[in-house]
């Protein structure tokens, strides 16, 4: 995670901005009281939330869990989609 100080921040504020939801990754912005914050796009923070929400139900998690323990013992198969050939046009 990248960091800048709170005063490069507000000179740079379009530039930061661009870069956190260009790239996906936070940027830490560090404060002279040591109360320092956390800049994220919109959908890194959704995708937060939604994970919180998913781990904290006891029903979700035992699901996650069960289908992990498929994939290392090997019990997921893995099939390719089959799709219908295109129509070709008579004229």
């Amino acid at each position: 995670m990248d960091a800048t100080s709170y005063a490069f921040f507000r000179k740079k504020l379009k530039h930061y901005m661009k870069r956190v939801t260009s790239n996906r990754e936070p940027l830490m912005i560090t404060r002279k009281n040591k109360h320092n914050v956390v800049l994220i796009s919109v959908e890194e923070y959704s995708n937060l939330l939604e994970n919180q929400f998913i781990l904290s139900h006891l029903e979700s998690r035992a699901w996650l869990q069960a289908t992990a323990e498929q994939k290392e013992a090997a019990a997921v198969v893995s099939q390719e989609l089959v799709t219908e050939p295109a129509e070709v046009d008579p004229s």
